[in-house]
């Protein structure tokens, strides 16, 4: 387990159930959870005096403490959409889902059935696509609820990444969380 999981790093409740991003998303100068500085600073050694690092550059067994919370999404259609090519253990259990192999504009099932889900998936396009468009690392907090109101900061970072050194070819990203804080 992660340092902090349990109470810092799990988006788990202990509900079982999925859980969803809710209210409006946050974004952020700089990681404000220990686990997502940890990924951004890893990022930033790997991308030197460049835009973005290599994706190969990105070796697992470096942030093996991390791997449970990452995502790795690739660039479709102009980053129109994107398909996640790696769903940590812990955002499966946090999803209610495996996510690996689907396009992001797939996940939580169909966006009509729920609008809680197509709000999900808005999100997830926003935060995909700014990194997309600016080639930047982002840093974000959104809220994130289950169907029995449970609520947990989650601490997102989408960091850039190329394949063939062409522009942004796949977004790197980890999904921490923390007890929800005061918003007002």
């Amino acid at each position: 387990m992660a340092p902090g999981a349990g109470s810092m790093g799990s988006l788990a409740l202990g509900s079982g159930t999925p859980h969803f991003i809710e209210g409006q998303i946050e974004y952020m100068d700089w990681p404000g959870h220990p686990l997502a500085r940890e990924l951004a600073n890893y990022w930033i050694a790997k991308r030197g005096d460049r835009t973005m690092p290599l994706r190969e550059e990105i070796r697992p067994s470096e942030i093996r403490a991390l791997l449970p919370y990452l995502v790795i999404n690739q660039v479709l259609e102009d980053g129109t959409d994107f398909l996640i090519r790696l769903f940590g253990t812990e955002l499966i259990k946090i999803a209610g889902e495996e996510r690996t192999g689907k396009r992001v504009s797939e996940i939580g099932g169909a966006p009509e059935t729920h609008d809680i889900r197509r709000r999900t998936q808005e999100r997830w396009m926003e935060i995909n696509r700014r990194t997309y468009e600016t080639a930047a690392p982002v840093y974000a907090r959104v809220i994130m609820l289950n169907e029995q109101n449970a609520c947990r900061d989650a601490h997102i970072v989408a960091l850039p990444l190329t394949v063939t050194g062409d522009g942004v070819e796949q977004i790197l990203g980890g999904i921490f969380s923390a007890p929800a804080k005061d918003r007002g």
